[in-house]
């Protein structure tokens, strides 16, 4: 049901709501009665919440940080100027009203029509943030969110100082534009940290309660582990934590379906190296954290000791003869759900698949047990003893396909290796990848005893692989929307 209503006025009875969010809105509220100061309309509106709010209900709130990095570095305001969330209100206010154009940042510039209001798109640091929501009768919790709330690829509890620096110190390198600022951030001390990421921090996320606060997965992780540092990495369809011991270094993982209701008091432990001890059906579940680095796809060494690894696995898993009714089943799976797929032209997928049916149907080929996630995130590589782990076997098959493995490996070495724009000059040898290609292409050619129709196979797998992410997270997952713009290039 949607209702339209004044956002100060709420058309709903008190207690009705267990859940409210508040995403990318708060900051919006002062320009719905500019008879008042933005504040007291930003305090009307938090109020009118919580009187909406079941006894143990939640709003949470992702906004940007007043003094963010990014509106440091220049970046418009929601006033659709410069700097206005750094300069004091009044000046600020008559910024607007000198330059500004109403509508703010999404006004229509077109028309030139001048925003008579003033400023009335407030935001605030941590501090103005907690005093506001204290003066609205919340309690709530605090979190950083990177890169921003709309996008909280990765986030943690303010408050956690251990974690903050543990964050910084793994995962500083994937903010390639501050480099120098990161490199100066991951020598100084975790308190120190903690007030950086406080000042600087682009986006806050806030979960606010009407009375006590409520008993969240944070609490039954911690219970479960012992641990009380942790990263938050969003993953598509399921939220990974990263558990650190109190000096800092990963201890434990957690991974959390976002989809379902129940969950559960104890955890149950999964071993990520093993391909049995994983439910499909546990929403939550505890791993160990296992040593070592991501595969990393311009290392051809690394590259040739992960294919080692999976002729290895294939020969030890080796099953009877595919046949006819193997290659049926897996073709009529992906024509079944072709049509909810919008982005893709079913009748050119429709050929596809048939040029798959046809050419296994010519070859002699052995079914294998399938890992079904194969590519250098889930490989982790020990340089000192020149060996592997292979991670994560949620998509574990026994009875599966002998392609899928190698050809999945192989896109994904490739796409991250060189971009989608380089994908089909580095699979047809002829880019800038074309020694890593032609090194993968041998190895796996002499392992299979005949040259791999590289054309077909890869659109196969990525057939595939598109209908389980968008089955799993829905069209707008990222990783499959990449899949997708892949794909498309594959027709020219």
């Amino acid at each position: 049901m949607i209702v339209r209503g004044n956002a100060l006025e709420l058309p709903f009875p008190d207690n009705y709501f267990d859940l409210v969010v508040c995403n990318g809105v708060l900051e919006w509220i002062g320009m719905m009665n500019s008879n008042i100061p933005p504040r007291e309309a930003q305090l009307s509106f938090l109020r009118e919440v919580k009187r909406v709010l079941s006894k143990t209900g939640c709003l949470y709130v992702g906004i940007e940080n007043r003094f963010g990095l990014p509106f440091l570095l220049g970046g418009k305001d929601h006033s659709g100027l410069p700097y206005t969330s750094l300069l004091p209100r009044r000046v600020a206010n008559f910024a607007v009203k000198k330059f500004g154009y109403a509508g703010g940042i999404y006004g229509d510039k077109s028309k030139r029509i001048k925003e008579q209001k003033g400023y009335y798109t407030y935001t605030y640091s941590i501090w103005g943030y907690r005093k506001l929501f204290g003066q609205a009768g919340f309690r709530f919790k605090s979190y950083w969110a990177f890169t921003s709330y709309n996008e909280p690829y990765f986030s943690g509890r303010l408050e956690d100082k251990i974690g903050l620096k543990a964050f910084v110190q793994y995962y500083g390198s994937i903010v390639k534009r501050f480099k120098t600022l990161i490199s100066i951030i991951q020598k100084m001390p975790k308190l120190v940290i903690g007030l950086m990421v406080s000042l600087l921090s682009p986006s806050f996320l806030f979960y606010c309660y009407k009375n006590d606060l409520t008993d969240s997965v944070d609490d039954i992780i911690v219970r479960n582990t012992g641990l009380q540092s942790f990263t938050t990495l969003s993953e598509g369809s399921g939220i990974m934590y990263l558990l650190y011991d109190k000096t800092g270094k990963p201890a434990k993982v957690v991974r959390l379906k976002r989809f379902g209701y129940d969950l559960p008091t104890v955890l149950p432990f999964y071993d990520k190296t093993s391909p049995i001890s994983h439910d499909a059906r546990n929403r939550i579940w505890l791993e160990d954290w296992i040593p070592g680095k991501t595969l990393d796809p311009l290392n051809l060494n690394e590259i040739k000791l992960a294919i080692d690894w999976l002729i290895d696995f294939q020969n030890k898993k080796r099953k009877a003869a595919m046949n006819k009714n193997d290659i049926q089943l897996e073709v009529d799976y992906i024509r079944s759900n072709l049509s909810q797929i919008r982005d893709l032209v079913e009748t050119e997928c429709m050929k596809w698949l048939h040029d798959y049916e046809v050419y296994v149907d010519t070859i002699r080929i052995d079914k294998t047990a399938e890992h079904g996630d194969f590519w250098q995130g889930n490989i982790l590589v020990n340089p000192s003893k020149n060996k592997i782990n292979v991670i994560d076997w949620q998509y574990y098959r026994e009875d599966g396909n002998p392609f899928f493995d190698f050809i999945f490996f192989i896109i994904n070495i490739l796409l991250l290796g060189g971009g989608i724009e380089e994908f089909s000059s580095n699979l047809n040898e002829s880019g800038r990848l074309s020694p890593i290609t032609k090194e993968m292409n041998c190895k796996i050619n002499n392992y299979f005893g005949f040259e791999l129709n590289l054309e077909i196979l890869v659109r196969y797998v990525i057939l595939r692989f598109i209908i389980r992410k968008q089955l799993e997270g829905g069209p707008h997952d990222k990783t499959t929307m990449i899949f997708k713009k892949l794909i498309n290039t594959l027709k020219r």
